[in-house]
């Protein structure tokens, strides 16, 4: 123990180590004394003077030293609730909002163990075909088998497939699911299994049992929730150490801050040694061809290539760079979730095209405070952008698609993504999922491709490979549709059911379950995230700055404030 821990025993207090910190913590007079008594040098030679016959003396000492720590600690913990008071803006505090009510998120119906459909269409995401008239038997949960002609067991559900198509459930792999009642929605419209990037990991360990035990209608969650925003002196060991003790499956990487190619390829190599997988942002400071030679997994944003590449060019949108990063990218082994549809939200929300994102029909489960933020003058993007800004992120957008479609071409594995999130205005859950199928395929993907990246593509970046495809063995997370998304990917909204792990969930009674969330939805106060587990110890609303000499307006999808230059986690 050094000198400046016996300060603090003489003081009252203990210094010990959390997570890699000394913090001092109170005492009583008799540990005190035991502990400087253990610790001061001269106690090795000799014992320290015992004062004797204290009498009354000794006990009103002991009562005064209590007095005073009671009054620090209730003044401390004063504080907090004082500074939330007075910052508070002033509508949360002159116009509250009413309470909203508790929603309570339904469990998916009752399904026997055996589910057969029968005579339907098969789509096999890894051909891009159709296999005709088969029969597919799931048993508790996964496929058994699947041919013409099988015969329905005795008990079995039957599902008439005769005229439909049987997909995968559509992976989202990048969300940020912050509540409960995200799941139905996002069951409702397809989505089988989501990732989440930045959130909650022990919530989202709550919600994916929730959803492994039949107690929540919703898809599977894979957590990726425990964010690296820089290294600390502790260096990159102690990062893998708390990702792996939060039990995240997986490291988001996140940039800004600057990272030195050290700390990236030791995070990376670290990580991955500990049977972590590690994805997100690219370290937008270094060279590219540095950041895709240390072996990040994936990338979850296009954008991110504008930041860590072609904006380093004065001539910054040059298409003639394309080709060359797509070569590049794809002999990386890298895989990319482009979310188009986030950044293409952001562009019509500059623009007059805001008028229609405001009335589509899916922002009757989006609750009422949220929606407030999203709207005229509220919204975030309105307030910092300019027309003129507006036509610049157009043009970005219009350079993301072309890249799309250049890595398609060149092979690189694209996974289906959304940045859905509270923060990121009229990006619903589960509806932004079928909206970025169509921004893949306005970006020049064939249906084939679109549905690959949406599915066993997917599954791949996300760690999932008993799902993606139909075959025995697999997870039965499934889809029934009334046409073939084949023929047009917008054919994925034509459900006639949705299965997740074997619990079959029909369109009937989905759109029942929904209806009624709109009608509590729509009665709904300010959102509030929604917290079913102590907090993690992964980052999750952590602040950032941006690299010296970078615009904020580089960066749309990261929330950074115009005037302070920071950016906010989750994105």
């Amino acid at each position: 123990m050094q000198a400046s821990d016996q300060t603090y025993l003489s003081l009252g207090w203990v210094p010990v180590n959390v997570r890699h910190r000394t913090v001092p913590i109170a005492l009583n007079a008799s540990a005190r004394y035991g502990l400087l008594q253990a610790v001061s040098p001269m106690s090795m030679d000799r014992p320290l003077a015992h004062p004797a016959n204290q009498g009354w003396r000794k006990y009103r000492s002991v009562a005064m030293q209590a007095a005073a720590v009671v009054g620090v600690v209730f003044g401390v913990a004063s504080i907090v609730p004082l500074g939330m008071y007075l910052l508070a803006p002033p509508d949360r505090v002159t116009n509250p909002l009413p309470a909203e009510p508790i929603i309570v998120s339904p469990a998916p119906p009752e399904s026997p163990p055996v589910i057969v459909i029968r005579d339907a269409g098969v789509v096999d995401v890894e051909a891009g075909r159709i296999r005709e008239r088969q029969t597919i038997v799931i048993r508790n949960g996964v496929i058994e088998t699947i041919g013409e002609g099988l015969t329905v067991p005795p008990g079995a559900l039957a599902i008439d497939g005769r005229g439909r198509y049987v997909m995968p459930g559509l992976i989202d792999t990048h969300v940020h699911l912050t509540t409960n009642e995200e799941l139905l929605i996002y069951a409702a419209t397809g989505v089988t299994t989501v990732q989440s990037l930045g959130d909650r990991v022990k919530d989202n360990q709550v919600r994916s049992a929730g959803v492994e035990a039949a107690a929540l209608a919703g898809p599977g969650v894979v957590s990726c929730d425990f964010v690296a925003a820089g290294v600390s002196s502790d260096g990159v060991e102690a990062i893998v150490s708390d990702a792996v003790a939060s039990g995240a499956e997986c490291i988001k990487m996140y940039s800004p801050p600057d990272w030195t190619n050290a700390q990236h390829r030791d995070l990376v190599k670290a990580a991955r040694a500990r049977g972590l997988r590690i994805g997100g942002h690219l370290p937008r400071n270094l060279p590219l061809d540095q950041a895709l030679a240390n072996g990040q997994q994936f990338v979850a944003h296009a954008e991110e290539f504008l930041y860590a590449y072609f904006f380093k060019f004065p001539d910054r949108l040059n298409e003639a760079r394309i080709a060359e990063n797509a070569t590049a990218v794809r002999a990386s082994g890298l895989s990319v979730t482009p979310t188009l549809v986030a950044y293409h939200a952001i562009v019509r929300q500059v623009g007059p095209e805001i008028d229609a994102l405001i009335v589509r029909p899916e922002l009757r489960y989006v609750p009422r405070g949220v929606l407030e933020r999203w709207k005229p003058p509220e919204n975030r993007y309105r307030k910092r952008f300019t027309a003129a800004d507006g036509e610049r992120l157009n043009d970005a957008f219009v350079f993301q698609q072309k890249l799309v479609r250049a890595w398609s071409d060149a092979g690189v594995p694209l996974a289906l993504g959304t940045d859905a999130s509270p923060m990121m205005p009229f990006v619903v859950p589960g509806f932004s999922a079928l909206d970025e199928l169509d921004e893949l395929r306005q970006a020049g993907l064939t249906p084939a491709q679109v549905l690959r990246a949406a599915t066993i593509d997917g599954a791949t970046l996300a760690g999932r490979s008993d799902r993606g495809v139909i075959a025995p063995a697999k997870r039965a997370d499934l889809i029934v549709l009334d046409a073939n998304p084949l023929d047009d990917v917008r054919h994925v909204r034509r459900r006639h059911g949705v299965m997740v792990k074997g619990r079959w969930m029909s369109e009937e009674w989905l759109q029942k379950e929904l209806a009624r969330r709109s009608e509590q939805t729509t009665a709904r106060g300010p959102a509030r995230r929604e917290q079913v587990a102590p907090p993690s110890t992964g980052l999750s609303a952590a602040v950032v700055r941006l690299p010296r000499g970078q615009r904020p307006e580089d960066s749309p999808n990261h929330s950074a404030d115009a005037e302070s230059g920071r950016s906010r986690i989750p994105h």
